[in-house]
């Protein structure tokens, strides 16, 4: 496993949901996650992401709702 430390630009945004959205737009081919069995790149992920975000979303979970 290789770890490549980040270190944000100023005035970079400081939520994960803008970091991986900036990241799908400029680098939408790049592997950003890599397991044993799925690779996604930056575009996909985020789709991943979104479409989990509004499945919640539909089930009435919004910012600062803990789920389990």
């Amino acid at each position: 496993v290789r770890h490549i430390p980040v270190k944000p630009a100023p005035g970079a945004p400081k939520d994960m949901a803008a970091l991986l959205a900036n990241a799908a737009r400029d680098y939408p081919d790049r592997d950003a996650l890599i397991g044993r069995h799925a690779r996604y790149s930056f575009a996909a992920l985020d789709r991943e992401v979104n479409a989990a975000a509004a499945g919640l979303a539909s089930l009435g979970v919004g910012p600062g709702v803990r789920i389990a």
